[in-house]
């Protein structure tokens, strides 16, 4: 967008010029700003955030977390005035007090709007990108090019803020080298194009899809050894920096040069697709697949040709159909297609439809503002965004869904969303894609046990690939053989195809050969043939499944996965050691897990499939570095298991009391040393707060209170301080029914996320009302 309004200058007002590629500087008019007139460092920084922020504005909360992180918020509010006037006097030491001053603050809002017009070098370099890549000419490459003078401020190289748009504009700059010389190739211009790519390589020394370009053009202009030479130093280059080996595609290149291949004689070489449609990393936050992918090629091309032409694509089938590994995957393969990446916000934890809007923002980066609504902020973060957005797990949300993904598609003409539902959204302009059961073997192989279809031919089958796949896992020396190949077809014909239920199967192959799984899950299958008559015979199916699993497990097993229900999101080994320990001494008739067998139970149940394991950073010192889910479906199978056997609230309970009690330690723990490590615990248990507070304000108002009350301080460092005031609003509901030193808690906290969203009277009545009490009680600790 361009921001340059300048006015007759002899006249009014002087323009203002900031340069922030190469190095900063600010030019008023001809007087370029001394590095004196700044005073301080921030208010170099605060007009750098302003040059980079939409719209150059910034809410005043944004810049105090951004430029004095580590202070109060009165110290930071006083650096911040402090620094305003410095730059004031820096940018118009001679301005009249009549007149309207390029920093503004309004309404608890800053900006920068210089009258005589304001023109930011790195706007005007975006500007001239975009026509380039629009109009495909080599004079508008080489202007947008000139115009990138060194990366973006340098000597702020170690400010997080600074980080993610410096990347983006080098990599802007690196895609118009890349075209050009592809412009270049195209028309036979190759020393020209060479010197293109060459400036790629002396900034980016593993590229290599500029090492394939000077391969083929140094190739094209017949010096076949200078092109192999660059072979070389790819090969050197990728083995020393990355440890990896150049592409297939490249290697192949390298042996048609080698061998005389490249270029054909008489032959005209077609340029690779325009870097202008691609990152050369596409920007993403999807997850590591721990296990191999199998099948599913022609639902993914048929799925990547519709995304082409629909803007949102929502994959329904049952629960276990493989769903969101499809989406998945399918985002990875085009994930390069979308300049600004693909962003994926998972869904299955949330159960308040309140909170999808803030997950999904959060999934994108989008930050909260007082004054706007989560959905506007949601939408102006994308609304100039080309992304792929994946909403995993929409069923139990659907409609919260629905009227998200309609708002969104109609204020953002370059958004693109694949959903994940049981059900489709019922959005105009939706696909409903019905995800298939992976493909099955012929109905008559294995109909009789000592069938001897082809073993080979049968691992051509999706379904069946998969099941031998996941086999290995547990008994790696597993093979198809003529004798176990019926057997293993009759398993996945019965399981529908649906991934999970074979996944499921599989990992009781450690101890039952083929046969003997054929022959349970066929009497699993008959025991509930008289299931709903609603109900599709897949949910019949993914039903007998998880039943016949459960049924395997031994009864502490069976207890303790229905216990872990209680969980949102994942948990930690300490959690359920704390939740689901049952000591034959408490009260009550829950039958009896002691704390030491937890860890061998919970073995247990990772070994059959029934609980996933996930490794976090190690860097998070002072807290366990695995954690542990369950898949949703088994979840959700859990949860009626918890519900029948009567034990759900005194467990629900236990699961809350240890959150509040895990809160009250981060409360003191985020105000010393381990800060970063309690930031990163509360995060991942954030879905487990949110799930505690929502059974304790039903079932033990008193206790979600407690828990609200420790939980201001992560909310308010993590940017969830208007979902933290709702939780408080409701604790302060109930707060005169409370004891004294709770209402206190309750009234100090909730009115220290009011301050920080600027509701300052508000605020400070809840600040009286709070002192005033721990007054009452003698509590000095309360008052500070």
């Amino acid at each position: 967008m361009q921001h340059v309004h300048r006015s007759d200058t002899t006249k009014g007002p002087p323009p203002l010029h900031v340069q922030l590629l190469g190095g900063f500087q600010v030019t008023v008019g001809d007087r370029i700003v001394p590095d004196a007139a700044w005073r301080t460092q921030k208010a170099r920084g605060l007009v750098k955030l302003l040059c980079l922020a939409p719209n150059h504005q910034l809410h005043r909360e944004q810049v105090l977390d951004l430029l004095w992180p580590e202070l109060e918020t009165e110290a930071a509010a006083a650096n911040l005035r402090s620094t305003v006037h410095a730059v004031r006097r820096a940018l118009e030491p001679g301005r009249a007090n009549t007149s309207r001053p390029c920093l503004q603050l309004r309404r608890d809002v800053l900006a920068l709007d210089a009258e005589g017009g304001l023109e930011i070098d790195v706007e005007t370099f975006n500007i001239a990108a975009e026509d380039a890549f629009n109009h495909h000419t080599s004079a508008n490459y080489r202007a947008a090019i000139s115009l990138y003078t060194g990366d973006l401020l340098l000597e702020d190289r170690y400010e997080d803020w600074a980080v993610a748009p410096r990347e983006s504009l080098k990599e802007t700059w690196i895609r118009l080298l890349m075209s050009l010389a592809e412009l270049y190739e195209a028309r036979g211009e190759y020393a020209s194009g060479i010197s293109s790519l060459e400036r790629v390589i002396a900034v980016e020394v593993t590229h290599e899809d500029a090492y394939a370009g000077l391969m083929r053009l140094y190739a094209l202009s017949g010096r076949p050894g200078r092109a192999l030479r660059q072979y070389e130093r790819l090969k050197d280059g990728l083995a020393g920096e990355l440890d990896v080996e150049p592409s297939v595609t490249t290697r192949r290149l390298q042996a048609e040069i080698a061998a005389g291949r490249f270029p054909a004689e008489g032959s005209v070489t077609q340029p690779p697709t325009p870097v202008s449609h691609q990152r050369a990393t596409a920007q993403h936050n999807l997850p590591a697949p721990l296990t191999s992918f199998i099948g599913r090629r022609d639902e993914l091309d048929s799925l990547g040709k519709l995304l082409q032409t629909s803007r949102l694509t929502t994959l329904t089938g049952v629960g276990g159909s493989g769903k969101s590994r499809l989406a998945l995957e399918l985002a990875r393969e085009r994930a390069e297609t979308y300049p600004d990446g693909v962003r994926l916000a998972e869904l299955a934890a949330l159960s308040d439809p309140a909170l999808v809007t803030v997950t999904v923002a959060a999934a994108v980066g989008a930050r909260e503002h007082p004054e706007h609504s989560p959905l506007d902020m949601l939408v102006e973060a994308l609304q100039n965004r080309e992304l792929l957005l994946v909403l995993d797990n929409c069923e139990h949300l659907i409609e919260a869904c629905a009227n998200l993904a309609h708002a969104l598609l109609e204020a953002c003409p370059q958004l693109h969303i694949v959903a994940t539902s049981r059900e489709a959204l019922h959005v105009p302009g939706e696909v409903n894609w019905r995800v298939p059961p992976l493909s099955l073997p012929p109905s008559h192989t294995g109909a009789q046990p000592g069938e001897t279809d082809d073993p080979e031919q049968l691992l051509e089958n999706e379904a069946i690939a998969l099941f031998v796949d996941r086999v290995r896992w547990v008994r790696p020396g597993f093979v198809l053989t003529t004798s176990n190949a019926p057997f293993v077809s009759q398993i996945c014909r019965r399981l529908d195809g649906l991934p999970l239920a074979l996944e499921l199967a599989a990992a009781r192959a450690s101890v039952l050969a083929p046969e003997q799984l054929a022959a349970r899950l066929d009497d699993a299958l008959r025991l509930l043939s008289d299931g709903s008559r609603t109900a599709s015979h897949r949910q019949h199916t993914l039903r007998a499944t998880l039943d016949w699993s459960f049924a395997l497990l031994d009864r502490p097993e069976q207890v303790l996965l229905r216990r872990l229900a209680v969980f949102s999101g994942g948990w930690t080994l300490d959690a359920i050691e704390s939740v689901c320990a049952w000591h034959r001494d408490e009260p009550g008739d829950a039958p009896s897990i002691d704390e030491t067998d937890v860890l061998p139970l919970l073995a247990q149940l990772v070994d059959k499939s029934l609980v996933q394991v996930e490794e976090t950073d190690p860097g998070d010192a002072g807290f366990a570095g695995v954690r542990y889910r369950l898949l949703e479906t088994v979840r959700q199978y859990a949860t009626e298991q918890l519900v029948n056997s009567a034990e759900a609230d005194k467990f629900r309970k236990r699961h809350s009391c240890f959150f509040a009690e895990l809160a009250e330690q981060s409360d003191d723990g985020l105000k010393g040393a381990q800060q970063v490590q309690w930031l990163e615990r509360m995060s991942a248990d954030h879905d487990n707060v949110r799930a505690a507070l929502v059974w304790a304000f039903e079932g033990d108002a008193e206790l979600g209170a407690r828990l609200a009350s420790a939980m201001w301080r992560f909310w308010y460092t993590r940017d969830h301080r208007s979902e933290g005031r709702e939780w408080l609003a409701r604790a302060l509901a109930l707060a005169h029914s409370f004891p004294l030193h709770l209402r206190a808690a309750i009234l100090r906290s909730a009115g220290a996320l009011a301050w920080s969203q600027g509701d300052y009277e508000e605020a400070r009545t809840m600040a009286e009302e709070s002192v005033a009490l721990y007054r009452d009680l003698d509590n000095t600790e309360g008052l500070l």
